[in-house]
Protein backbone atom coordinates (compact mmCIF):
# COMPACT_ATOMS: atom_id res chain seq x y z
CA UNK A 1 0.00 0.00 0.00
CA UNK A 2 1.55 3.25 -1.02
CA UNK A 3 0.01 6.39 1.68
CA UNK A 4 1.19 9.75 1.53
CA UNK A 5 3.18 10.68 4.86
CA UNK A 6 1.12 11.67 7.31
CA UNK A 7 3.40 14.58 8.69
CA UNK A 8 2.98 16.22 4.87
CA UNK A 9 -0.82 15.55 5.05
CA UNK A 10 -2.04 16.06 8.40
CA UNK A 11 -3.76 12.43 8.10
CA UNK A 12 -3.90 9.46 10.38
CA UNK A 13 -5.32 6.58 9.08
CA UNK A 14 -3.46 3.62 10.76
CA UNK A 15 -3.21 4.35 14.29
CA UNK A 16 -1.51 2.32 17.05
CA UNK A 17 -3.32 2.42 20.22
CA UNK A 18 -1.31 0.12 23.68
CA UNK A 19 -3.53 -0.48 25.77
CA UNK A 20 -3.82 -1.98 29.10
CA UNK A 21 -7.13 -1.43 29.88
CA UNK A 22 -6.39 1.38 32.49
CA UNK A 23 -7.85 4.71 32.84
CA UNK A 24 -5.27 6.45 30.76
CA UNK A 25 -5.31 3.91 28.00
CA UNK A 26 -9.22 3.87 27.47
CA UNK A 27 -8.62 7.80 27.23
CA UNK A 28 -5.76 7.49 24.98
CA UNK A 29 -8.59 5.02 22.98
CA UNK A 30 -11.32 7.81 22.87
CA UNK A 31 -8.87 10.05 21.72
CA UNK A 32 -8.02 7.72 18.55
CA UNK A 33 -11.30 6.64 17.66
CA UNK A 34 -12.01 10.40 17.62
CA UNK A 35 -9.06 10.60 15.15
CA UNK A 36 -9.88 8.17 13.50
CA UNK A 37 -13.41 9.55 12.83
CA UNK A 38 -11.52 12.21 11.31
CA UNK A 39 -9.41 10.66 8.68
CA UNK A 40 -11.81 7.16 8.03
CA UNK A 41 -8.73 5.68 10.15
CA UNK A 42 -7.51 2.18 10.74
CA UNK A 43 -7.17 1.77 14.98
CA UNK A 44 -5.30 -1.24 16.52
CA UNK A 45 -5.29 -1.72 20.30
CA UNK A 46 -1.67 -3.76 21.21
CA UNK A 47 -1.64 -5.27 24.65
CA UNK A 48 1.28 -6.74 25.81
CA UNK A 49 1.37 -9.29 27.99
CA UNK A 50 4.31 -8.90 30.35
CA UNK A 51 7.07 -11.62 31.19
CA UNK A 52 6.20 -11.99 35.05
CA UNK A 53 8.75 -14.91 34.83
CA UNK A 54 11.32 -12.66 33.99
CA UNK A 55 10.43 -10.41 36.77
CA UNK A 56 9.43 -12.42 39.44
CA UNK A 57 11.89 -15.85 38.69
CA UNK A 58 8.43 -18.29 38.57
CA UNK A 59 8.11 -21.06 35.99
CA UNK A 60 4.97 -20.34 33.47
CA UNK A 61 3.58 -23.49 32.79
CA UNK A 62 0.64 -23.70 30.14
CA UNK A 63 -2.37 -22.93 32.68
CA UNK A 64 -0.78 -19.87 33.61
CA UNK A 65 0.19 -19.14 30.13
CA UNK A 66 -3.71 -20.13 29.07
CA UNK A 67 -4.71 -17.92 32.34
CA UNK A 68 -2.11 -14.80 30.96
CA UNK A 69 -3.73 -15.08 27.24
CA UNK A 70 -7.33 -15.00 28.81
CA UNK A 71 -7.22 -11.55 30.87
CA UNK A 72 -5.59 -10.40 27.66
CA UNK A 73 -8.80 -11.21 25.30
CA UNK A 74 -10.91 -9.43 28.42
CA UNK A 75 -8.65 -6.28 28.02
CA UNK A 76 -8.59 -6.38 24.39
CA UNK A 77 -12.81 -6.94 24.68
CA UNK A 78 -13.34 -4.08 26.89
CA UNK A 79 -11.40 -1.79 24.19
CA UNK A 80 -13.69 -3.46 21.26
CA UNK A 81 -16.81 -2.10 23.48
CA UNK A 82 -15.24 1.01 23.99
CA UNK A 83 -14.78 1.44 20.67
CA UNK A 84 -17.85 0.45 19.45
CA UNK A 85 -19.97 2.76 21.72
CA UNK A 86 -18.17 5.64 19.54
CA UNK A 87 -18.33 3.77 16.43
CA UNK A 88 -15.15 2.69 15.60
CA UNK A 89 -14.48 -0.80 14.48
CA UNK A 90 -10.69 -2.20 15.90
CA UNK A 91 -8.14 -4.64 15.35
CA UNK A 92 -6.77 -6.26 18.57
CA UNK A 93 -2.98 -7.61 18.82
CA UNK A 94 -2.02 -9.89 21.46
CA UNK A 95 2.12 -9.68 22.00
CA UNK A 96 3.85 -10.73 25.11
CA UNK A 97 7.22 -8.89 25.99
CA UNK A 98 8.41 -5.42 27.55
CA UNK A 99 5.78 -2.93 26.57
CA UNK A 100 7.97 -0.25 25.52
CA UNK A 101 9.77 -2.55 23.35
CA UNK A 102 6.51 -4.40 21.82
CA UNK A 103 4.84 -1.17 21.05
CA UNK A 104 7.64 0.46 19.20
CA UNK A 105 8.56 -2.92 16.70
CA UNK A 106 4.51 -3.59 16.33
CA UNK A 107 4.08 0.00 15.52
CA UNK A 108 7.05 -0.36 13.10
CA UNK A 109 5.92 -3.18 11.18
CA UNK A 110 2.42 -2.12 11.18
CA UNK A 111 3.91 1.18 9.60
CA UNK A 112 1.80 2.78 11.44
CA UNK A 113 1.12 6.82 11.00
CA UNK A 114 0.80 7.31 14.95
CA UNK A 115 0.67 6.02 18.23
CA UNK A 116 -1.58 7.46 20.56
CA UNK A 117 -0.53 6.55 24.08
CA UNK A 118 -1.87 7.13 27.45
CA UNK A 119 0.20 8.11 30.56
CA UNK A 120 -0.28 7.07 34.04
CA UNK A 121 1.54 10.58 35.37
CA UNK A 122 3.74 8.72 37.90
CA UNK A 123 6.28 11.48 39.54
CA UNK A 124 8.99 10.85 41.96
CA UNK A 125 9.39 7.45 43.50
CA UNK A 126 7.00 5.98 41.92
CA UNK A 127 8.60 6.57 38.39
CA UNK A 128 11.70 5.77 39.45
CA UNK A 129 10.85 2.27 40.62
CA UNK A 130 8.50 1.69 37.96
CA UNK A 131 10.14 3.36 34.75
CA UNK A 132 8.25 5.34 32.16
CA UNK A 133 7.28 2.86 29.12
CA UNK A 134 5.94 6.39 27.74
CA UNK A 135 9.72 7.58 27.89
CA UNK A 136 10.83 4.73 26.34
CA UNK A 137 8.74 4.92 23.68
CA UNK A 138 9.44 8.64 22.84
CA UNK A 139 13.69 7.77 22.95
CA UNK A 140 12.60 5.17 20.56
CA UNK A 141 9.91 5.25 18.53
CA UNK A 142 10.23 6.04 14.36
CA UNK A 143 6.61 7.56 14.57
CA UNK A 144 5.22 10.19 15.64
CA UNK A 145 2.98 10.05 19.13
CA UNK A 146 0.37 11.72 20.43
CA UNK A 147 0.37 11.68 24.48
CA UNK A 148 -3.59 11.91 25.70
CA UNK A 149 -3.48 12.04 29.71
Amino acid sequence: MNRECSLCTGKYRSILVPFDGSESSKKALVRACDLSKLDNGEVTVLYVIPRYEEMMDFFKTEAVKNSLFQEAQKITDSAKKIADARGVKIKAVVQEGHAGEKIVEISDTLKNDVIVIGTHGWRGMDKAIMGSTVERIIAHASRPILIAR
